[in-house]
């Protein structure tokens, strides 16, 4: 078991960067956004800290490596989602979808195994009043279907980030790196829900602050959970590899194909019973 010390020394150090970014981004923009590039730059730094903390602690095409390639792609379509939203009139469409690619790439990182069916009932039931919340608020019919089937990537990514922590299962020994990520998690959904409030429904005080504080704490949190991947056979084994998103896409299609032939055969078949008691009456 390694300690405490020594897991703050291995990656105090490299967060500084992240820390340093932060506290410029803070001072200079405090209260309120603004459109223009040194915005842009300046609110992707911590970002950019962020993919270089993920690098650091190694990074490869072999297989033990599977979650934190993962990590490090989900947070480069993060970082667009930030650029596009600093021109929220242009972009924020583009953002919302950037943001969703995130969102499905952490999930095939953090696997679908264990289920916890349970938790994922949990936040549906809570999806659906909230999603009938924001759909008056919504301009057009684009944003009508992007926004609750951001919603439900969002809450889905909650949903495996906190399966995967199993901390009330007494035969798994959870790690806090996966603790990190579910809080990360959990920061992720209050940013996006003060975002989402703020610009749909009804200005927050201090929403600036409220929203950036949370965001930059769910990414610092998700990205810290790649600080064992490489040792972490279980959570590399979970991660959902291209094969199977292939493979998962193949029965689909196939069921689907196997369905629709059937379909036809019997179309066929009945048309073809039709046509024979016309020729008989004849």
């Amino acid at each position: 078991m390694v300690s405490r010390i020594a897991v703050i020394k291995h990656v105090g150090p490299k967060l500084v960067p992240f820390f340093e970014s932060v506290f410029i981004f803070f001072v200079l923009y405090p209260l309120k956004s603004e459109s223009n590039l040194f915005f842009l730059i300046i609110k992707c730094m911590p970002m950019i800290a962020l993919l270089i903390f993920v690098l650091s602690n190694g990074f490869n095409l072999n297989f033990e490596y599977s979650y934190s390639r993962r990590i490090f792609t989900g947070l480069v379509f993060s970082m667009i989602g930030d650029a596009c939203l600093v021109y929220p009139e242009e972009f924020f469409i583009f953002g919302v979808i950037s943001f969703g690619i995130a969102h499905i790439i952490y999930l095939t990182a953090f696997g679908l195994k264990p289920l916890n069916h349970k938790f994922a009932v949990a936040l549906f039931i809570l999806a659906l009043p909230i999603s009938a919340l924001y759909i008056p608020f919504l301009s057009n019919y684009v944003l009508k279907v992007i926004v609750p089937v951001y919603m439900g990537l969002l809450l889905s990514m909650l949903w495996r980030a906190v399966s995967r922590l199993q901390i009330f299962n007494k035969d798994v020994e959870w790690t806090w790196t996966r603790l990190c990520c579910s809080i990360g998690a959990f920061f992720f959904v209050i940013s996006d829900s003060v975002l989402s409030f703020d610009f749909f429904i009804y200005p927050i005080p201090y929403s600036h602050p409220t929203i950036m504080f949370t965001y930059y704490a769910s990414q610092l949190g998700i990205a810290l959970s790649v600080v064992d991947s490489d040792v972490d056979h279980e959570g590399n084994h979970l991660v959902i590899q291209h094969n199977d998103l292939i493979n998962g896409v193949s029965r689909i299609y196939n069921y689907l194909k196997s369905i629709y032939f059937e379909d036809n055969i019997e179309v066929l078949s009945d048309l073809n019973e039709s046509l024979s008691s016309v020729k008989k009456n004849e």
